[in-house]
């Protein structure tokens, strides 16, 4: 993970990102801030081991008072870990671990386990195609009240903590606790008791990305999949996103990845590299947000949806 303008890292990172590191995240000991409690843990890692890496919160992220401007908005993205597979497996422990894969009745898979996808099986895959890939892989049709019923529950459980929560789709909400959170550290306290009540009262797992936006947060989520816990400092939004693949931006799908790679643009700090003027002239005004997003800013804000409504709305 790339460091911020003054040596501390973009990123404070738990769950199985962690091991995914490319370089261990540690202070020297001249510049070593002071350790708080409950370090994150952070670089090559394994369980028990003597070896983990450990990086403090720096007190300037976690104490200094909130401000009424948008970057210090403080923005929680929760997202169930492979919500169909999670919920078969719940419902079924036998399946735990194995490869299952859920498929529409058209054929096509609506999500897999991450033993599953450990062979190349992806959402929105033909499902004849993912039993290519995975012939040991256990087949299970849709099953659309039963997720529906684990959404609501986690959905409910969410809005218990008295924030404005936007339903991003059946497993995924935004929550803005800029109101109930006064520092980073209480917005992390409200993350770590949300995945925490999922996995003791639901059962089921699910991943947190802490950031001043929308944007950065859900990106921050899906790179700690899964039961991952990413918070992106302050300020550090464009360090931490620069050199993360061009697609992991929403919209940047394979149409524009394709239209981007002759310019030499790979990576979302690629794009924060290229001109505005430039990218209006290849995009038009998609190009201005492209612009906008590749420096992690998003002013959009959190509205509150209705629930089971927006569940329905999202489950095929």
């Amino acid at each position: 993970m790339p460091a911020g303008r003054d040596g501390r890292a973009a990123a404070l990172i738990t769950g199985e990102a962690a091991s995914r590191c490319i370089r261990p995240l540690v202070p020297s000991a001249a510049s070593k801030p002071k350790y708080r409690s409950n370090p994150v843990v952070t670089g090559p890692f394994t369980a028990g081991s003597a070896t983990a890496n450990y990086l403090p919160i720096p007190q300037v992220a976690t104490d200094k008072p909130l401000k009424s401007r948008r970057s210090e908005r403080r923005i929680i993205h929760v997202d169930l870990d492979a919500f169909f597979a999670s919920v078969e497996e719940l419902l079924d422990p036998s399946l735990e671990g194995r490869p299952v894969i859920v498929c529409y009745h058209e054929g096509i898979v609506a999500t897999a386990s991450y033993a599953a996808r450990k062979y190349g099986v992806v959402s929105q895959m033909p499902a004849e195609l993912a039993s290519q890939l995975c012939p040991a892989g256990i087949f299970l049709p849709v099953r659309k009240e039963a997720y529906l019923e684990y959404s609501e529950r986690f959905m409910l459980l969410l809005k218990e903590h008295g924030t404005i929560m936007e339903q991003a789709s059946i497993d995924e909400a935004f929550l803005d606790v800029t109101g109930a959170a006064g520092s980073l550290r209480k917005a992390q306290d409200i993350g770590r008791a949300i995945q925490q009540r999922v996995a003791r009262e639901i059962g089921l797992p699910c991943s947190i990305g802490i950031a001043s936006n929308k944007l950065v947060s859900k990106i921050a989520c899906n790179f700690g999949k899964p039961n991952g816990f990413v918070v992106v400092l302050p300020g550090e939004a464009k360090s931490f996103l620069a050199p993360l693949p061009v697609d992991q931006l929403p919209g940047v799908g394979a149409s524009t990845k394709s239209r981007l790679e002759p310019m030499a643009v790979h990576t979302i700090g690629e794009l924060a590299r290229m001109s505005r003027d430039r990218l209006l002239a290849e995009f038009g005004q998609r190009g201005i947000i492209l612009h906008e997003h590749s420096q992690g800013i998003d002013d959009s804000p959190v509205r509150p949806t209705k629930l089971r409504l927006t569940a329905e709305r999202r489950l095929r």
